[in-house]
């Protein structure tokens, strides 16, 4: 019975919603065409115009060594200009849509340059990252708003609106040519501004020395205070199901699915100094008992404050 229900069974083909149109596909492998030919002409430096983002477009150029210590550089100087981008262009864009309705896509002259573009698509290829931060920040969401042909759109208007925004050349080519070959962070430990020369910064294990506080300090350094800035926010408020959560607390690595409660939330209310409430802290806020121990044992508050950690790196 089951067979004959299949073979009487007539799918209409164009009735059914297509997942993926075939201009979008289009529009993908222009866009990917577009980021081989940057790549190719920033590993061989041989081109001073950007690649067109049209389909014809001269095809790229082949055998681009993934070793290319250029093309990191490179790569390390579009990394700050997206998050340069996510925090202003994109942030301006929440403060403009205030005033209007929200279409969930960025306005033409608010696209990215090219190499930011090509950041993005990388990104968007860990949805797993990208989803994670979205939640941890809900600025990184506008990052996700518009479609693949969106870079493939004309806007005149978007060198001037990102330049104006970011103080950055729009063509990521003028970066060698016009930008600085330093970086200015500001020393963990100190806080004081500190040029570090990009072609250090493409070296994993780069260090500096601090010439106010005569401290060295690395990528290392820098992830151990970002993760004590995480920590004072996630003891500074909040409960263990919308309150603010460490990387790697949203989604399993597992199988990727989303934490209902802060998986971090037992370990850390036991070491830190906290205001963080849970929901059973609250169920029984209303049943008027006081919540003593869970799976794990007795529940004590913490001690630690989370800027004595900063000492772990220091």
């Amino acid at each position: 019975m089951a067979k004959a229900g299949l073979r009487r069974l007539k799918l209409d083909a164009d009735a059914m919603p297509r997942i993926v149109l075939e201009e979008s596909m289009q529009a993908h492998l222009v866009l990917l065409r577009a980021f081989q030919e940057l790549r190719s002409r920033v590993t061989k430096g041989t081109d001073d115009t950007l690649p067109q983002y049209t389909p014809e477009a001269v095809p790229p150029s082949a055998n681009v060594k993934d070793d290319s210590i250029q093309f990191v550089l490179f790569l390390h100087r579009a990394l700050f200009r997206f998050e340069r981008y996510v925090s202003a262009p994109l942030r301006f864009s929440q403060l403009a849509k205030a005033n209007g309705p929200d279409t969930g896509l960025l306005p033409p002259h608010m696209l990215p340059p090219l190499d930011v573009a090509f950041l993005w698509h990388s990104y968007k290829l860990h949805p797993q990252r990208f989803y994670e931060d979205t939640f941890r920040d809900s600025n990184s969401k506008r990052a996700g708003h518009y479609p693949i042909s969106a870079p493939c759109i004309e806007a005149p208007d978007a060198a001037a609106f990102w330049e104006a925004t970011t103080m950055l050349p729009f063509d990521p080519l003028c970066i060698e040519r016009h930008e600085t070959n330093a970086l200015d962070m500001a020393c963990p430990f100190c806080h004081v501004p500190h040029s570090v020369p990009w072609t250090s910064i493409v070296s994993p294990s780069w260090t500096t020395k601090c010439s106010s506080c005569m401290k060295t300090w690395g990528v290392s350094e820098l992830l151990g205070f970002r993760l004590v800035s995480d920590l004072e926010k996630w003891a500074d408020g909040g409960d263990d199901r919308t309150g603010f959560r460490l990387r790697g607390g949203v989604l399993s690595a597992k199988d990727s699915r989303y934490f209902l409660h802060d998986p971090f939330e037992p370990v850390l209310r036991r070491v830190l100094l906290h205001r963080r409430t849970s929901q059973a802290d609250m169920e029984s806020m209303k049943q008027g008992t006081l919540v003593s121990s869970d799976k794990y044992g007795q529940i004590t508050m913490g001690v630690m404050a989370p800027q004595d950690m900063g000492h772990m790196f220091g």
